[in-house]
């Protein structure tokens, strides 16, 4: 009797366990990826940009699982070393000329071993996104009555000035909205400005 007694709590705790996991479990799923090659961004406003990828490419790999999907998109995208940093590298347009580089992402480990904790979307990009989600990279966010800020962006959360240096006209502001929850910066150089989308963990 006693053997059963102990058998019957071992299990009734054994049930509690994962019934407490669960919820973690769940949540973990619900947590979509979204395709920014084969999906407009903009259609849900909710949309955190942490669970954006582009050719499969997504926040919390490691180098080597990127390097297989890059491998597998080999006709449209290379990987080439940042020189200044072994740890960052930029995804290049591969269906250029050999003689042409044109960059279409960055991409940021904090470490050879650690996970991808950052993707920078260059405008040169924008040809191959979906429909709205090209004018996140354009200067459509700066105008309060364009469709995507009416849309979809809404008001800034809040600014920030990383960069500035007014003697040669340099400036770098990255701009953070909370619903949706993305982060764009906008680089300044004299009269030339471009817009880069960021893949980032904002929470």
């Amino acid at each position: 009797m006693k053997t059963q007694s102990y058998w019957f709590i071992c299990s009734a705790l054994f049930l509690s366990c994962i019934s407490a996991a669960q919820p973690s479990l769940v949540k973990k799923a619900s947590a979509k990826k979204i395709e920014l090659t084969k999906t407009d961004l903009t259609i849900s406003p909710d949309v955190n940009i942490k669970n954006a990828t582009i050719y499969g490419i997504g926040l919390d790999m490691s180098i080597r699982t990127v390097y297989a999907l890059v491998n597998r998109s080999s006709k449209y995208i290379r990987m080439e070393i940042d020189p200044i940093n072994e740890r960052h590298f930029y995804l290049m347009d591969n269906t250029e000329a050999d003689t042409v580089k044109v960059p279409l992402a960055y991409l940021q480990w904090g470490n050879f071993d650690s996970s991808l904790i950052e993707i920078d979307i260059y405008p040169d990009m924008k040809k191959y996104l979906v429909k709205n989600t090209q004018d996140l990279l354009s200067d459509s966010i700066d105008n309060p009555n364009s469709e995507v800020v009416k849309r979809f962006l809404g008001n800034r959360a809040f600014e920030k000035v990383t960069l500035n240096v007014a003697s040669i006209g340099l400036k770098t502001e990255r701009y953070f909205y909370s619903k949706p929850r993305l982060m764009i910066e906008k680089q300044t150089n004299n009269d030339k400005t471009k817009y880069i989308l960021i893949i980032y963990d904002l929470e």
